[in-house]
């Protein structure tokens, strides 16, 4: 019986050494498996992460902003080609930009008493300045007020007067159907700005997408 006890004794001692390496190897191997299983799902969330935020800036383009003093302006707006001309009036405190192959004329203005400054640019675009308030009849002192008055002495009814910003401008934006133009061109857009004593419109006539495009481009960048 002696000898049978010294015998499990020693197997003992041979087995526990085993076992507690067993044990070291397994503890070893399961936290090994834990921390590759959350590096993996922790790689797999920002995969997810920088996935979907390239399809919403994708589908989104125009989130692609510039802030300037306050005012989010749309870069695409602001965006005019390098080689634009610059047409500058001291006299009456502006500039206007404009595409390079479109030629700039003053006009005669002795016959549109109303304006005190008279521009085109190409075929269909004009710069004008009014005096403010110089409207006959007008005793509505705001923008929106002298531009409908306006409107009433061209005995001309806007389809649509509201207020839109391009660029770091806001104008008056007015769409109409201009009467003395024939039926299917005959589309005239204008766009009001103030500063000072003067009212500035610009326009243009009968202007296909991509003439209106470049329009609203001239409006983004007009300075006063």
């Amino acid at each position: 019986m002696e000898e049978i006890s010294n015998k499990k004794r020693v197997l003992n001692k041979k087995i526990t050494p085993i076992v507690i390496f067993m044990a070291i190897v397994f503890g070893t191997y399961a936290y090994l498996y834990v921390i590759h299983d959350r590096v993996e799902e922790k790689e797999a969330q920002n995969h997810d992460y920088d996935t979907s935020t390239s399809e919403i800036e994708a589908s989104n383009p125009s989130t692609n902003t510039t802030n300037t003093n306050n005012k989010t302006v749309a870069t695409e707006e602001l965006s005019v080609p390098s080689n634009w001309k610059t047409y500058k009036n001291n006299d009456y405190g502006y500039e206007v930009k404009y595409p390079n192959n479109l030629p700039l004329a003053s006009l005669d203005r002795d016959n549109d008493k109303i304006y005190v400054s008279n521009i085109s640019i190409g075929d269909n675009i004009t710069v004008r300045v009014l005096s403010k308030f110089n409207l006959p009849n007008c005793n509505d002192k705001t923008l929106t007020g002298q531009v409908k008055c306006f409107y009433t002495i061209l005995d001309q009814n806007p389809n649509s007067i509201s207020q839109q910003t391009f660029g770091a401008n806001t104008f008056i934006y007015a769409d109409t159907q201009n009467k003395d133009l024939p039926a299917g061109k005959n589309k005239d857009i204008m766009a009001f700005i103030e500063k000072g004593d003067y009212i500035y419109q610009l326009e243009i006539l009968s202007p296909d997408s991509t003439q209106e495009a470049i329009f609203k481009k001239i409006l983004s960048v007009f300075n006063l």
